[in-house]
């Protein structure tokens, strides 16, 4: 994958650590950060070629987090995957809506979020 960089805002520690393990052995650079403030300044720092954003987060929400990323020129054409509990069908056009390249709902399996990456950074 030419080291792309993933950048997964999370809170749920124990599950970005799972996900960014995952995609380290897929051959991504991944970094985390724990809540939706920490993202939108890792978000800055690194430039990540993707982002995996949740929505229920500390600090900024992931729908937050979604649109001040998207207003961004930097962002605009950055994939970000919505990973979610939240599944209900007005819950996931929010997050379209928000500027989401893709939304998927938790529990999800980690071939999915592989795939999603995969999909959108050969491109």
């Amino acid at each position: 994958m030419g080291n792309k960089k993933i950048l997964i805002i999370d809170d749920e520690k124990d599950l970005a650590l799972i996900f960014s393990k995952l995609l380290e052995n897929h051959g991504y650079e991944v970094h985390i950060a724990l809540d939706g403030k920490q993202g939108i300044e890792s978000a800055m720092e690194i430039i990540p070629d993707a982002i995996v954003l949740d929505i229920k987060m500390p600090k900024k929400d992931g729908i937050a987090v979604l649109k001040e990323l998207r207003s961004d020129q930097r962002f605009a054409g950055t994939p970000i995957i919505v990973l979610s509990a939240k599944g209900q069908l007005h819950e996931i056009n929010m997050g379209l809506k928000a500027g989401a390249s893709a939304y998927l709902c938790k529990p999800v399996m980690p071939n999915e979020i592989i795939n999603k990456l995969d999909a959108y950074l050969s491109e």
